[in-house]
């Protein structure tokens, strides 16, 4: 005789195995050796609820051990079957689907406060979500909360912005995970190193960057940290690292992770992360490999993607390898980036559910434009990139002995004409140099640069610098030296207003000093330096003509390489006392403010 079913075995769903989707009434009448199995084997509400079929009683759902906590219960769950409702919901509707969830759930987020409402702890998770939402409120803030206050020993006298002092704030209440995608000239950096500021015992720590800004990080941390912290700048591949913050290009990141993981990192900041956005690249399985055994990671850049949103995955993946897990790929992709398979495989090239991503981000991502922090900006904000020149043993010898370089390199009559004024032909044989020495590394930055930026000033002074940049840009870059008739002059400007594929503007510094406007641009870089800082303020002019109040306002960007141990920091101090000097006696508000060079010359 078959027994009777209650009701409550036909409510209940078998939601694995080979019975997924039938009720244990139906099981109970077709296989009852295996409701007996998960009876005895089973220790969850599926053997509670087969315990109850075997000895022919109703199976009741367990009660909420205690009442969800609104933060909790507020939860929404976005996948499965349970889709659109709050963890609230299901838990009064299906318990056993929540107990679930916090067993076997990968997504640690949900799986974590699944937990807590299992286990009725919810205290830690609780405060966990509250940090959150103050973080997601962060994320585009201009300003820090009243709560939070910078350390006095960063800054060395400087101060940073309001919306700088936010974003390290947004470090802080992330504990070092996250992702500064400010645009380009905000103060990506300086961020950064406050979470170095603050966390002192957090060493070693790396900075990952490109090869053209090394130097420049090294500079940034004596300028921004007190800190008795070796900061060691690494060249090829190393096995005795000797610094506390250890700085490397992505070029030689492959090379010496090996080594690295052996150092037990806790901090890496990768700037420009953009450069590791294909998952298949060596450099950026190594950046990954590295990052998973490190506790805190600073992501930056100006341009976290720039089509797909599939870029998005690696940087996603370093921030939170458990969430973004090898096991989640599939499902993120075909969520965000609309895959599809297809003749060649799986296509990942499409966008969707952009909106959704967008507030996903918000917990881990902080973004501000200059347009919005545009009051707290000055007008012009000046920055030194020094550089090592890649023609060092060149310009060794010709400093040591210039007129035995003279005659070895062009002459023994160029000699002759150069001892006549030796002084004068050093200089302007080093400046010339130092310009060569730094060309690989100025095509570097320009290329990283247009990453995130349309178009930009290059100014010049020797004819060699501009033809070499002319060479390697030459299809998006166009020139005014000594040598374009000044007829031309006016439709080669045009050109750069308003010709899309024109990015770039190489401009000797004599010949473009006046009466011609570039303000389509925000950006000016000085690969060499004059003689005057008058001629250098008249040049920065060149891009000044659109800052306005209200749409199309910008403050304006000049940015100075510098050949470290060359003349470069002669001249630079030289313009210092030139500028105070007429600072001086001009009485003069508007100062040229050449103070950025002091760093330099010791």
């Amino acid at each position: 005789m078959t027994r009777q079913t209650d009701p409550t075995w036909e409510d209940y769903i078998i939601g694995f195995g080979k019975y997924k989707s039938k009720s244990i009434a139906q099981i109970w009448q077709e296989d009852r050796g295996y409701v007996k199995w998960m009876a005895g084997e089973l220790s969850t509400d599926v053997g509670f609820a087969a315990k109850c079929v075997i000895a022919g009683k109703p199976i009741k759902k367990p009660e909420p051990t205690a009442p969800i906590d609104s933060i909790l219960g507020r939860f929404e769950i976005k996948f499965g079957k349970h889709s659109g409702k709050t963890m609230s919901d299901v838990w009064v509707e299906d318990p056993q689907y929540v107990k679930w969830l916090a067993r076997e759930s990968y997504m640690h987020d949900v799986k974590a406060i699944a937990q807590a409402i299992v286990n009725d702890n919810p205290e830690e998770i609780i405060e966990k979500e509250k940090n959150k939402s103050k973080i997601i409120k962060l994320s585009s803030a201009t300003t820090p909360t009243s709560d939070f206050a910078m350390s006095p020993e960063f800054g060395h006298d400087k101060t940073l912005y309001p919306y700088q002092v936010a974003g390290a704030e947004f470090l802080e209440r992330t504990n070092g995970c996250a992702i500064i995608s400010d645009t380009v000239g905000l103060g990506k950096s300086a961020q950064a190193l406050s979470y170095l500021q603050n966390h002192p015992e957090l060493r070693p720590a790396i900075i990952v960057c490109p090869a053209s800004v090394k130097r420049q990080w090294y500079q940034y941390v004596y300028d921004w940290m007190t800190t008795e912290d070796i900061v060691e700048v690494i060249n090829g591949t190393k096995k005795d690292f000797v610094g506390d913050i250890l700085i490397l290009n992505y070029d030689i990141l492959k090379k010496n992770t090996f080594e690295l993981k052996k150092l037990d990192p806790k901090v890496i900041i990768f700037d420009e992360f953009h450069k590791i956005k294909n998952y298949k690249a060596q450099r950026t399985i190594a950046a990954v490999d590295l990052a998973s055994q490190i506790p805190h990671k600073i992501l930056l850049s100006g341009t976290p993607l720039f089509n797909r949103t599939s870029e998005l995955w690696v940087p996603l993946t370093i921030i939170d390898p458990i969430t973004y897990s090898r096991r989640s790929f599939h499902r993120w992709h075909r969520e965000y980036c609309d895959s599809k398979q297809n003749e060649y495989g799986w296509d990942f090239s499409g966008n969707s559910n952009t909106d959704r991503l967008a507030e996903q981000l918000k917990s881990i991502m902080i973004r501000r434009t200059e347009e919005e922090v545009f009051d707290d900006l000055p007008e012009m904000i000046r920055t030194t990139i020094p550089i090592v020149i890649s023609n060092r043993h060149t310009y060794n010898k010709a400093k040591d002995d210039h007129i035995a370089w003279i005659q070895e390199e062009q002459g023994k009559m160029a000699a002759d004409r150069a001892k006549r004024a030796e002084h004068l032909t050093r200089i302007e044989y080093l400046k010339q140099l130092a310009a060569e020495g730094k060309v690989k590394a100025t095509i570097e930055w320009i290329s990283d640069y247009l990453t995130s930026e349309e178009k930009i000033v290059v100014f010049t002074h020797h004819k060699s610098i501009t033809d070499a940049l002319m060479k390697k840009f030459g299809k998006i870059a166009i020139k005014i030296d000594g040598s374009t008739p000044k007829e031309d002059s006016l439709d080669i400007t045009n050109r750069f207003e308003n010709d899309p594929e024109i990015k770039i503007f190489i401009g000797n510094m004599i010949a473009v000093s006046e009466a011609i406007n570039l303000g389509v641009s925000k950006s000016v870089l000085f690969i060499e330096l004059g003689w005057s800082p008058k001629l250098h303020e008249q040049c920065e002019g060149r891009i000044k003509g659109l800052r306005q109040s209200g749409r199309g306002r910008k403050t304006t960007h000049a940015y100075y390489l510098i050949g470290i141990d060359t003349i470069d920091v002669e001249i630079a101090a030289m313009l210092e006392a030139k500028r105070e000097i007429a600072d001086t006696a001009m009485d003069d508000e508007v100062r040229m403010n050449f103070d950025f060079f002091k760093n330099l010359v010791k």
